[in-house]
């Protein structure tokens, strides 16, 4: 919902609908962040599982009394496209939470008639507003770093290994798809069908980040 479209939905719905709709969001956002939570436990377990079949340390798999011979090379063709896959749903879901962190804003600062600035409107959610929503890492450090909207060059290098942390998803993509082009493209069509879309796919999943962050600049201005 843009702006206009908010102020149309306080301005035609009493007091209950607008507090309804309003926790249904807080609800909602929190309902985001345990997604966000699991999907990140995943990229992780993904990424040790990549490795550590790179290393040689899951030879075999023991279920129960059951040993089972693990085929790392089907399983170390599979994990980037998962990963990238995840990586997209990842990225929508955090798209959704804008939205939704962007209406509880908007909607909170009215409805608790709530005195804000252009920082708290664009930048992170007003403090009254962050004792409701669910805990944010990202909101918490902007407030901190980004009072005001002021942004210094101490605060740039505390924040900057933050940032680059959003990088390192791409960085292991790069890694898996250059291992294999390098030990699997040409062995048949099947391996190249794979290395083909988990290219596709990581195309789409940065374009739409790139997307993302053009249209919340947009909004910061």
């Amino acid at each position: 919902m843009k702006k206009e479209e908010i102020l149309n939905f306080i301005e035609s719905n009493d007091e209950d609908d607008i507090k309804n709709y309003f926790y249904k969001l807080i609800e909602k956002l929190e309902g985001i962040k345990k997604e966000n939570n699991k999907i990140q436990i995943w990229l992780i377990v993904l990424v040790f599982i990549h490795f550590g079949i790179e290393f040689n340390f899951f030879k075999e798999l023991n279920v129960g009394p059951v040993n089972l011979q693990t085929d790392n090379h089907f399983i170390k063709l599979f994990i980037p496209l998962v990963f990238t896959f995840m990586l997209l749903q990842f990225a929508t879901l955090n798209a959704q939470r804008a939205v939704i962190i962007n209406n509880i804003r908007e909607i909170g600062t009215r409805l608790f008639s709530l005195d804000t600035n252009e920082a708290e409107k664009s930048m992170y959610s007003n403090k009254f507003l962050r004792t409701i929503m669910p805990f944010s890492l990202s909101e918490e450090v902007n407030e901190k770093f980004l009072q005001n909207g002021k942004v210094g060059i101490i605060t740039v290098i505390l924040t900057l290994p933050l940032f680059l942390l959003l990088f390192t998803p791409f960085i292991y993509e790069y890694i898996a798809i250059k291992d294999h082009i390098v030990n699997f493209w040409g062995i048949n069509w099947f391996e190249n069908l794979l290395i083909i879309m988990n290219i596709w796919l990581l195309i789409v999943v940065f374009a739409y980040y790139i997307k993302l962050f053009i249209i919340a600049f947009k909004e910061a201005k």
